[in-house]
Order: structure tokens, then C-alpha cells, then sequence
């Protein structure tokens, strides 16, 4: 398994990875993306110095997963792992690799209630629940 930035030939194999109907479920964000919107956010994500794009890269070729990094205040990230790859100890190496950058100081995961993948992956890899309450408003 080789981690590498993301390049423009990833664009539909990410999307193809993110619109799966479990990854979708799994994720804070349910709806399919559409090939328009995510074309356009992909381009900008690569050339956004505020984001990380890495894939994992299978010795075949094909991408197992991929993990995506947005600086704010805190670093958030979202990670998917191709069914194929899954239990592999992929998004582990993902999630590491993606901390390893030096701008990245503290991380911040939002998972879905019924996310219980997510939530084993990132407990094991030392990030705890934080004892504050987020409160949002979507406008």
C-alpha cells in the first residue's frame, strides 16, 4: 500500500469511493455528490493550500481509500476505505499518514451516530470524545 498525494486522475475514483451507498450512510453528509459539484470542489481542493488530499494506492493500482484534511482552527478530516480494502488497517495508515503533516497540530473527526467503523478507528489511534457540546445551526 503506497499513501501519495491526491492528483486530477484520482477525481472519479474518489468520487466513484465516496458515493457508495454505505460510505454515504456513514457519513455526516448523505447525499450523493454529483459528478459536476465534485469535479469542481477537486479542482479547487488541489490547489487549496487549507487542504490535504492523500489516497492509499493498492499495489495493483487501484485506490483503496482515501483521507482528506481541511485546516480551521482545528484540522478536520474524513476518510473512506474501498470495501475491498476495509479491516485491512487502511484508514489507519491514512489517518497516520495525514497527522504526520507538520501543519497538522490537532485534529478534529466528526462521525455519524451509526458510524461505529469510524468511531473504533479513531478511538484506537488515541483520539478521545471531548466532554464539551457542540451546538450547530445550519443556514
Amino acid at each position: 500500500m503506497i499513501i501519495r498525494p491526491a492528483i486530477s486522475t484520482d477525481m472519479t475514483t474518489w468520487l466513484a469511493l465516496r458515493n457508495l451507498p454505505d460510505v454515504r450512510a456513514a457519513s455526516t453528509q448523505s447525499a450523493p455528490v454529483a459528478d459536476q459539484a465534485h469535479a469542481e470542489w477537486f479542482t479547487r481542493a488541489l490547489r487549496n493550500p487549507v487542504m490535504k488530499l492523500l489516497v492509499a494506492e493498492a499495489a495493483d493500482g487501484e485506490l483503496a481509500g482515501w483521507v482528506r484534511r481541511q485546516m480551521w482552527s482545528l484540522t478536520e478530516t474524513h476518510i473512506a476505505v474501498h470495501p475491498d480494502y476495509r479491516y485491512q488497517g487502511v484508514g489507519g495508515q491514512l489517518l497516520q499518514a495525514i497527522e504526520k503533516d507538520p501543519l497538522t497540530t490537532r485534529m478534529l473527526a466528526r462521525i455519524g451516530p451509526s458510524n461505529s467503523a469510524s468511531l473504533r478507528l479513531f478511538l484506537g489511534q488515541g483520539y478521545t470524545v471531548p466532554q464539551e457540546m457542540w451546538l450547530v445551526k445550519h443556514l
